[in-house]
């Protein structure tokens, strides 16, 4: 039972530090490192199952990037026909 519970906890945790590390990403890159080295630092001195949360940090810092990027060139996109119509 208490095995279950941890399990339970851990998985509560790794979805809210995902969730904060998809904000973190909007606002920069730079805040959206501050997860997954934390995570990385700690899966070293800790314990080596911490590196699947720091894998789900990871990938999660890089889709939301990639994510931001394809929105910045559809407005640029946007931009440019907008100034073109004017």
């Amino acid at each position: 039972m208490i095995f279950s519970i941890n399990i339970i906890i851990l998985c509560v945790i790794l979805i809210a530090l995902g969730v904060a590390e998809y904000f973190l990403a909007k606002k920069g890159i730079i805040f959206g490192l501050i997860i997954p080295i934390f995570s990385v630092v700690s899966a070293l001195v800790i314990d080596k199952i911490l590196f699947i949360s720091t894998f789900v940090y990871t990938v999660v810092f890089v889709l939301t990037i990639i994510r931001q990027k394809d929105k910045e060139k559809q407005q640029k996109e946007l931009d440019k026909m907008n100034i073109q119509d004017l």
